[in-house]
Order: C-alpha cells, then sequence, then structure tokens
C-alpha cells in the first residue's frame, strides 16, 4: 500500500468497489460448493436430476455432516475476522488442510470425499509434484477427470475421422484415374464399333 496506489484507489468511487464486489460475491455464491450442497439438501429427491454427483453417494447422511463442518469453518472464519486478531484469519484456513488431509478420511469414505471435496487440482496437474498426498497411482488414474476421459475419446474420433477422410480422398481420386482411363477405352472401343459397322455396311452394299 505505497502512497501513489493509495492516491489512485482514493479517486475510485466507493459505489464502483462496492458494486464490483457485490457482484463477484454473487457470483461465487452461485458455485459455490456449500450452496450447491444445500440447495440439493433443500430440493425435492424425485425432481433431483440422475445426473446430480451428489446422488451418488449412498450414506445422505454424509452430506448433511459434511455441509454442518464446512458452516463451522465458515463461521469461525468469519467470527474472527470480527475481532482485533483480524489478519490471523489465514490461520482457521491453514488449519482446515490436516483437517481435511488426517481426520476426514477417518469420518467419510473416500468415495464420498471424492464426491464432496474432491482436490482443487487434478491428478494430472499433480503429477509435476509427485501426485496428490495420499493417493496411489492407480487410484489417480481412477480419479482423472470424465471431461478429460471425453476430450481423450474426442480427440480419437477427430484422428478417426481425419483417417477415414484421407483414405476417401485416395478412393476418389483413384476412381477418377481409373475412371478416366475407362473413359478413354470406352471412346476408343466406340470407334472402333463405328468405323466396323460402317466397313460392314459398305461390304453389304457391293
Amino acid at each position: 500500500m505505497t502512497g501513489p496506489l493509495l492516491v489512485v484507489l482514493h479517486l475510485i468511487p466507493r459505489g464502483v468497489l462496492a458494486g464490483l464486489f457485490f457482484v463477484m460475491g454473487a457470483q461465487a455464491l452461485q458455485a459455490n460448493g456449500i450452496t450447491l450442497k444445500s440447495l440439493y439438501l433443500a430440493r425435492d429427491k424425485n425432481l433431483t436430476p440422475t445426473s446430480d454427483p451428489l446422488k451418488r453417494i449412498q450414506r445422505q447422511q454424509a452430506v448433511r455432516y459434511f455441509v454442518a463442518l464446512e458452516l463451522i469453518g465458515f463461521g469461525a472464519t468469519f467470527a474472527i475476522t470480527q475481532t482485533i486478531a483480524a489478519i490471523g484469519f489465514p490461520i482457521i484456513i491453514l488449519l482446515l488442510v490436516p483437517m481435511r488431509t488426517f481426520l476426514l478420511p477417518k469420518v467419510f469414505t473416500a468415495e464420498e470425499l471424492s464426491v464432496l471435496d474432491a482436490p482443487t487440482a487434478s491428478p494430472f496437474t499433480m503429477e509435476s509434484v509427485g501426485g496428490n498426498f495420499g493417493e496411489d497411482v492407480e487410484g489417480a488414474e481412477v480419479a482423472i477427470p470424465m471431461a478429460s476421459e471425453r476430450e481423450h475419446e474426442e480427440d480419437e474420433i477427430v484422428e478417426r475421422g481425419e483417417a477415414s477422410s484421407k483414405m476417401t480422398r485416395r478412393r476418389a481420386s483413384f476412381r477418377n484415374e481409373t475412371g478416366g482411363d475407362n473413359f478413354e477405352m470406352q471412346r476408343l472401343g466406340s470407334r472402333n464399333r463405328a468405323v466396323s459397322r460402317r466397313s460392314t455396311s459398305r461390304a453389304g452394299r457391293s
């Protein structure tokens, strides 16, 4: 927070900053994990689409427990910001890392945690630093996002399509070449037949 930068920030109207943070906060709430899980719990299960990942969890009580833990963590983080120790709120966030790594696997299964709180970075991204903590190679291969698998399949389809298009062009060129030769042969054959008919007609007249 240098002097020149503070002078520039002071020139920005407060309403602009308030509107900016309001829009950012509204967009973050729409994609927030707590919001999505809370809406899932409040929604009629018969109206919940089968594609919802939370429906894959067999123990639905685990979703409620996890949302409760998330609300407790949010409350602790927000509460410390209202005190004189507000500058230490990142410490609460850092404490959530060992809690997620060591404590939550004892309460929830690996399948439940993969849906409720999957790692932010995919195993493909974490390969450069040795993989995710406590995750073997087989588990990492299984945890590859479905989107990556779909992209791989689409690439294979595109490659097959390019190969088939090349083969089609080769066949077309071959047909054109052979078709041209056939056309020449047909033209010569028709000329020979015409000459033979003329000679036959002349011989008949004579």
